[in-house]
């Protein structure tokens, strides 16, 4: 079972606050946002298993 949970996290040093998303107790990258509304938008699109993102290899080059 997949975990998700959405984060709030203030940062004294920085006298910030970021909000993020963490699966299985590890950071989800491109999740932190200091807009608490943009960090839910992407929190709620992870949960709802849309795509996280595309790779497309150009080229690749075995080297022996």
């Amino acid at each position: 079972m997949t975990t998700y949970k959405f984060i709030e996290q203030h940062d004294y040093l920085l006298n910030e606050t970021y909000f993020f998303t963490k699966k299985d107790g590890l950071t989800v990258t491109g999740s932190m946002s200091n807009d608490r509304d943009k960090a839910y938008d992407i929190f709620c699109r992870l949960i709802s298993g849309e795509p996280k993102d595309k790779e497309i290899v150009i080229f690749e080059v075995k080297v022996p």
